[in-house]
């Protein structure tokens, strides 16, 4: 089975090329829907990692550790392949795996799967700024509207570090800067905080 893999992976035309058994399609639609499905939770995590604390640290770890697995994942595949150049893309497949998904799943599981409660931390207020983002440029109704902002970037300050996170609707508006305001913070499940608003 890995050496069809290897060529069922490899991108060249030809006679290395082969065809899928009908046995093996299930593996390909499973994979297909794992890939794809991972692509909407990537795009429905991504805000979290705004409310994430030290997530750039969060995500170099997910990626080292990703790296890691995802060669042993490839050894375990490689293994009986003889040809020296498809164990090395067998193995570079399954690295770019692992350091591609697991930022995803470390993140959502930090959040998802802490047992840490929900609570109130006092910090200190800095600003609340209205920003307006599309994917596709201003509209036409967006000008009718009158530019409604599409969200807010909260500033504030905690452990002495100016922070900010997203929100979609307003909060704390009538605070003035350097007032004490509650944010709701649970410790994540590997030690990364995040603000729960």
């Amino acid at each position: 089975m890995p050496t069809d893999l290897a060529n069922l992976l490899d991108g060249a035309s030809g006679q290395h090329r082969i065809r899928p058994e009908r046995k093996d399609i299930w593996k390909i639609v499973v994979g297909t829907i794992f890939f794809i499905g991972s692509m909407i939770l990537y795009a429905l995590e991504f805000p979290q990692y705004s409310r994430t604390f030290e997530v750039e640290s969060l995500i170099k770890w997910a990626m080292i550790f990703g790296g890691i697995v995802g060669l042993f994942v490839g050894h375990r595949f490689a293994r009986s392949v003889k040809d020296s150049l498809e164990k090395i893309k067998i193995y570079l497949i399954f690295f770019a795996l692992g350091v591609c998904f697991m930022p995803l799943w470390t993140s959502l599981s930090n959040r998802l799967l802490s047992p840490h409660p929900i609570q109130q931390e006092q910090v200190e207020f800095v600003e609340l700024q209205a920003f307006k983002q599309s994917r596709f440029g201003l509209t036409k109704e967006d000008l009718e509207k009158g530019l409604q902002p599409s969200g807010y970037y909260l500033f504030f300050v905690r452990n002495d570090r100016i922070e900010r996170t997203q929100v979609k609707t307003p909060v704390f508006e009538d605070k003035k800067r350097s007032e004490m305001i509650d944010l709701p913070i649970k410790k994540g499940l590997w030690g990364y905080d995040i603000i729960v608003l």
